[in-house]
């Protein structure tokens, strides 16, 4: 059985493992810089939301391809999930308009608030389950940032103590 096509094997016979790293190194990884704003763009919202008497924020994690750590350059968006206490069990009858309205209280929110959270946000839409955001970056060479801000029941459990540490990771499909 062949797994892969004669042109890919042509491509690896072809470039050597030093040049396919410093392509994947100049076209694909991201900079650390790149790193810091995704960084700071997830603190500036998890901030706004734990002050916002809004919602009970028990948890806000980065997921996807920025909780992993396998972004790729001007390729990938924020995606970050919000546990809060609000919600009730996701079996109830009642969830799905309750979450939609806490969806919609979150954009709201955002919309009134949008210059004291980040340097330039802008709320561009709302699936079922996400609030969509767009964060323009400071750096003239660096492409704005899209955000989906997800809404969670927190079925974890209290926050651990700081003597704890739990990973948390949550893989999203596309």
């Amino acid at each position: 059985m062949q797994f892969f096509s004669s042109d890919f094997n042509d491509f690896l016979n072809h470039y050597a493992p030093f040049h396919v790293n410093s392509y994947i190194c100049q076209q694909l990884q991201t900079d650390q810089s790149y790193s810091e704003e995704c960084s700071s763009v997830v603190d500036r919202l998890a901030d706004f939301f734990k002050r916002s008497s809004l919602f009970t924020v028990n948890r806000f994690i980065k997921g996807g391809s920025l909780g992993k750590g396998t972004t790729i350059k001007s390729k990938s968006d924020i995606d970050c999930v919000m546990f809060i206490s609000e919600l009730p069990p996701t079996d109830s009858h009642d969830y799905h308009r309750q979450l939609q309205r806490h969806l919609e209280q979150m954009e709201r929110a955002l919309i009134r608030s949008k210059d004291s959270i980040a340097y330039n946000l802008e709320v561009v839409g709302r699936t079922s389950h996400a609030v969509k955001l767009r964060v323009k970056t400071q750096k003239w060479d660096h492409a704005s940032h899209d955000v989906d801000l997800l809404l969670a029941r927190d079925l974890l459990g209290p926050v651990p103590s700081s003597g704890e540490c739990h990973l948390i990771r949550v893989d999203f499909c596309s």
